[in-house]
């Protein structure tokens, strides 16, 4: 017969390998300028995900499905993808909690716009490297990618859009995490704040790097803590060349 700390032990390990969706929202207001031109996008963005774990604890398929919407100046555009990703633990703690995880990724999209006339599918490989540090109760995330996007012509009926750009991509970036003296919902809470610089490199692009800084609260999920109790509530502030600058309000939610 188990005793009570291991039936504990087995619910927690059995909880962490809980297969979670999960849901967000963003909203973001944007304004990019050149010499000629003055844009004021508004962003609507839907990124809708699925980790199914693997046996090996740290180990999990990721899918994600975003969709985004965007209106600049009375133009709309839309951006819709499937992306599937496997998440590898390369070095874990002696308590088997994963420290360094890397996630090969491949991704299928399109984008497109009726008023101005442009569509394109897009094919992207990417690899991520996130490794954690652990101080206490507090804990920094150094993250880096890189990834090949490429995107093809379009052929509806009699129209031919050409829209061929190849590119590569590279985000960096650190996230501090740490605790808050309150509970919701009887879970703790704690904060995010972080840095990202995304640069690409290849054909010429109107914004070529930017960087996200970003501040978020929510709950800091244990292995028990129910599904429903995980969420989050943030601002991105957004920087780049030509003047690209804008802010966002992001929540995201799992069950």
């Amino acid at each position: 017969m188990a005793t009570p700390r291991q039936s504990q032990k087995t619910r927690s390990n059995r909880l962490s390998r809980a297969n979670v969706i999960a849901f967000a929202t963003r909203l973001g207001r944007y304004n990019v300028e050149d010499d000629e031109d003055d844009f004021d996008p508004f962003v609507v963005g839907v990124p809708l995900g699925y980790t199914f774990n693997l046996k090996e604890p740290g180990r999990a398929v990721i899918i994600d499905a975003p969709f985004t919407y965007v209106n600049s100046d009375g133009s709309e555009a839309y951006n819709a993808s499937l992306g599937v990703g496997l998440r590898y633990p390369v070095l874990k703690s002696p308590e088997s909690r994963p420290i360094w995880t890397v996630t090969p990724a491949v991704r299928l999209g399109a984008v497109g716009s009726r008023d101005i006339g442009a569509a394109a599918l897009i094919y992207s490989f990417s690899a991520t490297s996130n490794y954690d540090v652990y101080f206490g109760d507090m804990k920094t995330s150094i993250g880096n990618m890189i990834g090949y996007y490429q995107t093809e012509s379009v052929n509806i009926a009699d129209f031919d859009i050409p829209y061929d750009l190849t590119n590569a991509m590279f985000r960096n970036g650190v996230i501090f995490d740490g605790p808050l003296n309150y509970s919701i919902f009887g879970e703790p809470t704690g904060w995010e704040a972080s840095i990202v610089d995304t640069r690409f490199i290849g054909d010429d692009l109107f914004v070529e790097w930017y960087e996200d800084i970003a501040f978020s609260v929510g709950t800091r999920p244990r292995p028990d803590t129910p599904l429903w109790k995980r969420w989050r509530f943030g601002i991105t502030v957004t920087v780049g060349d030509n003047d690209y600058h804008g802010v966002s309000m992001n929540y995201g939610y799992e069950f």
